[in-house]
């Protein structure tokens, strides 16, 4: 299966690296690390920046070094945020996310 690379996104992580940057991705791009076989910091309910940054994985994105928020993390906000009133159009993909990394968490990723 072939990974789908955002290449605008791929060259901002670039840019960020070049120049040095502490960064942790999260979001979307996150579950997808953490779900898949290896194919991003705006508010986290919950989670300090400490902790997000503390427990970052470092693997890829395409072909350049990127930072994911920690599994246990980003399953601890997901399980914060599907549950609040302002996420209720997101409420049906906020428990997906959530149910799906807690299937994939401790499991082998290709």
């Amino acid at each position: 299966m072939k990974k789908i690379v955002n290449d605008d996104f791929k060259d901002f992580i670039a840019l960020l690296n070049k120049h040095n940057v502490d960064y942790c991705i999260t979001g979307a791009y996150a579950v997808s690390f953490h779900s898949k076989p290896l194919e991003l910091s705006n508010g986290l309910s919950g989670l300090s920046e400490n902790e997000i940054m503390k427990h970052r994985v470092k693997d890829k994105y395409g072909d350049i070094t990127a930072y994911y928020i920690g599994i246990d993390e980003l399953i601890r906000n997901k399980g914060i945020v599907k549950d609040l009133p302002h996420r209720v159009l997101r409420k049906g993909q906020d428990d997906a996310d959530y149910k799906t990394l807690k299937f994939f968490k401790g499991k082998k990723r290709l």
